[in-house]
């Protein structure tokens, strides 16, 4: 009875032996046919802990990337736009010039009409562009329409900003900024405006300051001012100021003592493009060279690119080519906040490129890292799988040397 349970007891540690060794050629086995150092939890926590560790890095590095990628398609499409504006706005300028210098012909003015109504129209459709379903130029807010001519047969001053845009500006992305304004662009800066006189601390002589004064409001006054002759500048910008009909006041002096029009200082309108002042050429010219002022008009500095084309079309249908060539420089000012503008489009593709360009190299050194904790080293796992084959071998023959041997012994 003793002699069973010994030769029992050996056969079952031989048996558990080859097991054993048989679960090490598996899992040597495993490693090398998946490429990973451990096939579970149990083998290597730490291992695993760290695998987890760097592929959630992995991922939130992958998301980042992909969420600039988004970003850089709409910034480059925003580019495009600009860059299709300034465009228009060449042939808007090529109109002006043409026009100015053209035989007045109705017929060729109403041929540019048509042509300025189509650059127009392009304009508000740039500043419309869309990146699948949202508008690029409408903030946070991108489900709303930028711009709208809410009458298409209205001039393109009438152009409505959509209300709420500016509510939530800026979109970002990892910290980059990339919503572009161009409301201003397009629809021109509020601002008032302002005639300045030359000549320092002027007198008046007899004559008459005629003036049309529109407060940005649609309100719009025509008065005189006439001077008996000796006024010094103090009693002439109470003589203008009470002669305007409005409210508020509408003249001063500036720091050096000039005679200074300015619609900023009607009341409610400190910034508003639509304000109008308008030297009459009623006016005693006496009076102008004494104030040092010439007949002219003046409006908002900043008048935008869709107010431009208004203009133009009113030039055109009016025949004024005095006005079309005033409208040059307006247009190479407005060329110019457009290509700022692009300028600044083209420094943000560059920060979001280079961005992604670092995210890149630490893409790659998290997957060397993961590579280095979960990946198997062939070398060593081609040497545990031929040791393990060795043992599986040995343990077997051993095994069945052993019991042969026993055999022929009892049969003896």
């Amino acid at each position: 009875m003793v002699d069973r349970l010994s030769t029992r007891q050996i056969y079952n540690q031989f048996h558990n032996n080859i097991l054993v060794n048989q679960d090490l050629l598996v899992s040597s086995s495993n490693k090398i046919n998946s490429g990973t150092s451990f096939t579970n939890n149990y083998e290597d926590p730490r291992a695993n802990t760290l695998s987890l560790d760097f592929e959630g890095q992995i991922l939130q590095n992958s998301q980042t990337i992909i969420n600039r990628e988004n970003a850089l398609t709409e910034v480059e499409l925003a580019e495009n736009a600009m860059a299709s504006i300034k465009n228009n706005l060449d042939k808007l300028k090529e109109v002006a010039i043409t026009a100015s210098n053209a035989t007045s012909d109705e017929s060729i003015f109403r041929s540019y009409i048509t042509e300025v109504r189509s650059i127009g129209e392009a304009i508000i459709q740039l500043g419309n562009t869309k990146s699948g379903e949202q508008y690029i130029f409408s903030g946070k807010q991108s489900n709303l329409t930028t711009f709208e001519l809410l009458d298409p047969n209205d001039t393109f001053d009438t152009t409505v900003y959509k209300e709420g845009n500016d509510n939530g500006r800026q979109k970002s992305t990892e910290g980059i900024d990339y919503t572009f304004d161009i409301r201003e662009a397009l629809l021109g800066a509020g601002s008032p405006a302002e005639i300045q006189g030359r000549n320092l601390n002027p007198t008046a002589p007899a004559g008459t300051l005629s003036l049309s004064v529109n407060d940005g409001n649609d309100n719009k006054f025509n008065f005189d001012v006439v001077f008996a002759g000796g006024e010094p500048l103090g009693a002439i910008i109470a003589a203008i100021n009470a002669a305007y009909p409005g409210p508020g006041t509408i003249a001063t002096n500036d720091p050096t003592y000039q005679l200074k029009l300015d619609t900023g200082l009607i009341t409610g309108n400190s910034t508003n493009a639509e304000a109008q002042i308008v030297i009459n050429d009623t006016s005693s010219q006496a009076v102008l060279d004494a104030f040092g002022l010439g007949e002219k008009s003046n409006r908002g500095d900043d008048i935008g690119a869709l107010r431009i084309v208004a203009e133009l079309e009113t030039a055109l249908r009016n025949g004024d080519q005095s006005a079309m060539q005033n409208l040059i420089k307006q247009i190479d000012e407005n060329t110019t906040a457009i290509l700022n503008l692009r300028a600044k489009m083209g420094l943000t593709i560059r920060r979001i490129e280079n961005s992604n360009n670092i995210n890149d190299i630490l893409g790659n050194q998290l997957q060397t890292a993961l590579s280095r904790v979960r990946d198997v080293n062939f070398v060593d796992a081609n040497l545990e799988l031929n040791t393990a084959q060795s043992r599986l071998q040995s343990s077997i023959e051993t095994a069945a040397s052993f019991f042969n041997s026993s055999l022929n012994n009892f049969l003896r």
